[in-house]
Protein backbone atom coordinates (compact mmCIF):
# COMPACT_ATOMS: atom_id res chain seq x y z
CA UNK A 1 0.00 0.00 0.00
CA UNK A 2 1.04 3.57 -0.70
CA UNK A 3 -0.17 7.06 -0.18
CA UNK A 4 -1.11 8.77 -3.45
CA UNK A 5 -2.55 12.23 -2.86
CA UNK A 6 -5.96 12.13 -0.84
CA UNK A 7 -5.48 8.57 -1.82
CA UNK A 8 -4.62 5.63 -0.22
CA UNK A 9 -3.44 2.37 -2.97
CA UNK A 10 -3.86 -0.98 -2.23
CA UNK A 11 -2.47 -4.25 -4.12
CA UNK A 12 -2.78 -7.88 -4.22
CA UNK A 13 -2.42 -10.22 -1.03
CA UNK A 14 -3.70 -13.00 -0.06
CA UNK A 15 -7.41 -13.22 0.95
CA UNK A 16 -8.99 -14.90 4.16
CA UNK A 17 -9.55 -18.09 2.39
CA UNK A 18 -5.51 -17.91 0.85
CA UNK A 19 -6.39 -16.99 -2.43
CA UNK A 20 -3.91 -14.32 -3.91
CA UNK A 21 -5.00 -11.50 -5.28
CA UNK A 22 -4.12 -8.53 -8.18
CA UNK A 23 -6.70 -6.27 -7.70
CA UNK A 24 -6.19 -2.89 -6.79
CA UNK A 25 -8.46 -0.38 -4.82
CA UNK A 26 -8.34 3.12 -3.31
CA UNK A 27 -9.67 4.49 -0.10
CA UNK A 28 -10.34 8.00 -0.55
CA UNK A 29 -9.17 9.47 2.75
CA UNK A 30 -11.57 12.57 2.33
CA UNK A 31 -14.56 10.41 2.17
CA UNK A 32 -13.64 7.37 3.88
CA UNK A 33 -14.62 5.73 0.28
CA UNK A 34 -12.70 2.56 -1.53
CA UNK A 35 -13.62 2.24 -5.18
CA UNK A 36 -12.17 -0.76 -7.42
CA UNK A 37 -9.31 0.47 -9.46
CA UNK A 38 -9.83 -0.67 -13.44
CA UNK A 39 -6.45 -1.34 -13.78
CA UNK A 40 -5.90 -3.62 -17.30
CA UNK A 41 -3.00 -6.13 -17.61
CA UNK A 42 -1.61 -5.79 -14.19
CA UNK A 43 0.85 -7.64 -11.94
CA UNK A 44 0.20 -11.58 -11.21
CA UNK A 45 -1.81 -12.65 -8.38
CA UNK A 46 0.89 -12.69 -5.61
CA UNK A 47 1.16 -11.51 -1.67
CA UNK A 48 4.63 -10.25 0.09
CA UNK A 49 5.32 -7.31 -2.85
CA UNK A 50 6.36 -4.19 -1.80
CA UNK A 51 4.95 -0.93 -3.07
CA UNK A 52 6.12 3.08 -3.53
CA UNK A 53 4.52 6.29 -4.36
CA UNK A 54 6.69 7.89 -6.77
CA UNK A 55 5.38 10.59 -8.96
CA UNK A 56 2.06 9.77 -10.23
CA UNK A 57 2.95 6.42 -9.99
CA UNK A 58 2.45 3.81 -7.68
CA UNK A 59 5.56 0.71 -8.39
CA UNK A 60 5.20 -2.68 -7.23
CA UNK A 61 7.77 -5.23 -7.12
CA UNK A 62 8.25 -8.64 -6.56
CA UNK A 63 6.29 -11.14 -4.25
CA UNK A 64 5.31 -14.79 -4.19
CA UNK A 65 2.28 -16.67 -6.06
CA UNK A 66 0.32 -19.32 -4.65
CA UNK A 67 2.77 -22.37 -4.97
CA UNK A 68 5.22 -19.81 -3.16
CA UNK A 69 7.39 -18.82 -6.17
CA UNK A 70 9.13 -15.64 -5.63
CA UNK A 71 9.17 -12.65 -8.48
CA UNK A 72 11.32 -10.22 -9.40
CA UNK A 73 8.84 -8.42 -12.11
CA UNK A 74 7.98 -4.57 -11.49
CA UNK A 75 5.00 -2.69 -12.25
CA UNK A 76 3.86 0.96 -12.28
CA UNK A 77 0.00 2.04 -11.38
CA UNK A 78 -0.74 5.14 -13.23
CA UNK A 79 -2.64 7.08 -10.78
CA UNK A 80 -3.93 9.89 -13.78
CA UNK A 81 -5.56 6.53 -15.83
CA UNK A 82 -5.16 3.77 -13.12
CA UNK A 83 -4.11 1.65 -15.63
CA UNK A 84 -1.00 -0.60 -15.54
CA UNK A 85 2.64 -1.25 -17.18
CA UNK A 86 5.25 -3.38 -16.75
CA UNK A 87 8.83 -1.97 -16.03
CA UNK A 88 11.87 -2.94 -17.94
CA UNK A 89 14.30 -2.82 -15.06
CA UNK A 90 17.00 -4.77 -17.28
CA UNK A 91 19.78 -6.42 -14.62
CA UNK A 92 17.20 -6.35 -10.83
CA UNK A 93 16.78 -7.77 -7.73
CA UNK A 94 16.89 -11.45 -7.67
CA UNK A 95 13.70 -12.92 -6.95
CA UNK A 96 11.95 -11.78 -3.55
CA UNK A 97 9.12 -11.52 -1.29
CA UNK A 98 8.13 -9.46 1.85
CA UNK A 99 10.62 -6.86 1.17
CA UNK A 100 9.96 -3.13 1.73
CA UNK A 101 10.25 0.17 -0.63
CA UNK A 102 9.93 3.89 -0.33
CA UNK A 103 10.72 6.45 -2.93
CA UNK A 104 13.54 9.28 -2.14
CA UNK A 105 13.88 12.70 -3.51
CA UNK A 106 11.08 15.09 -4.85
CA UNK A 107 9.32 13.01 -7.77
Amino acid sequence: AAALGDDLVVFGGADKSGEMRCDAYALDTRTWTWRRLDQGEGPSPRAGSCAAALGDDLVVFGGADKSGEMRCDAYALDTRTWTWRRLDQGEGPSPRAGSCAAALGDD
